[in-house]
């Protein structure tokens, strides 16, 4: 599954309900993709050059509900606002041109949460990116300008979290790569759906986790109880080798056989298969005695402990 596309195709469902907000989303796409031209005579032009339908399809749906006209995109995907209306469009949007010619934004427009998390809904579907959370939790936003950074690090501490960035082939980029921080994130921009999906594959990889752990303590706890085995029938077969198995009391005689019968029994499974039940303890004792028996034999006969 591509997880891009899984939070963008829910992005484009519904528009903004308040008008400061459908502006917002609008200042993500000309910061996006927009130019801005002013000429010698003052004259105002915004141009979009906007290449997916779907993010055609939905500014144009934006530029009618906020000013009551049908807009465009010619045969090259372009679209032009002139005159007065641009002018109009670049003070509710916040967009002007620096004196580099570069789009840029002033912040200040998305003050408000819901202004704020219409721009990162936008500028997500502009040039977002998050990764297949089963392998890695991973979520990027590219971007050109310092308003579109001040509007994100806003929005995150919002959310009680910390904004990070940095560039990548020559673009800036904000990014989160926190388990907790983007669930939050994606449903601040209305992918629920997403978000959900994000929080199930966190209780499936916790739970795969926990299961792994407990088989690796169980993998060594068995590796930990057939060295034991050995080490308890070896002293066995010592004792018997000299002759001195009836030497040994009958409780521990009788633990030395239940010992060599099972030899990949627990210590309670050894107990349980006593004649009369005996507790853990009491076996881990009996089988200590066992050898510290084999051990006297191996000093008095001079052979190897």
């Amino acid at each position: 599954m591509n997880y891009t596309d899984l939070v963008k195709k829910e992005l484009l469902i519904e528009l903004p309900f308040k008008k400061h907000c459908r502006y917002a989303e609008l200042a993500a796409y000309i910061v996006s993709f927009g130019k801005i031209e002013v000429d010698n005579t003052d004259k105002f032009r915004i141009e979009l050059y906007v290449v997916n339908e779907e993010i055609r399809e939905r500014i144009l749906s934006l530029l009618q509900k906020c000013t009551e006209k049908d807009y465009t995109f010619d045969e090259e995907n372009k679209l032009f606002l002139c005159g007065r209306e641009a002018k109009d469009i670049a003070h509710e949007t916040g967009v002007y041109l620096t004196t580099n010619n570069e789009v840029s934004l002033d912040e200040t427009k998305c003050a408000k949460t819901c202004c704020r998390r219409s721009f990162a809904r936008a500028s997500f579907l502009c040039a977002g990116f998050m990764g297949d959370p089963h392998r890695s939790y991973q979520l990027e936003i590219a971007y050109k300008e310092e308003g579109s950074e001040k509007i994100y690090r806003e929005m995150m501490e919002e959310l009680d979290y910390e904004a990070k960035f940095s560039s990548k082939r020559g673009r800036k980029i904000f990014y989160l790569r926190s388990s907790n921080a983007i669930p939050d994130f994606l449903s601040a921009v209305g992918a629920n759906v997403a978000r959900l999906e994000v929080e199930n594959i966190q209780i499936e990889r916790s739970i795969n986790n926990r299961v792994n752990r407990q088989f690796n303590c169980d993998s060594g706890n068995v590796s930990r109880l057939m060295k034991a085995s050995e080490k308890q029938r070896s002293d066995i077969n010592y004792i018997i080798s000299l002759g001195k198995f009836d030497d040994l009391p009958d409780e521990l005689k009788e633990t030395a056989r239940v010992r060599m019968t099972y030899p990949e029994a627990s210590l309670e499974e050894l107990g349980d298969s006593m004649e009369t039940k005996v507790g853990k303890s009491g076996v881990y004792h009996r089988l200590q005695r066992i050898s510290e028996f084999a051990e006297d034999l191996r000093l008095s006969e001079g052979g190897d402990l």
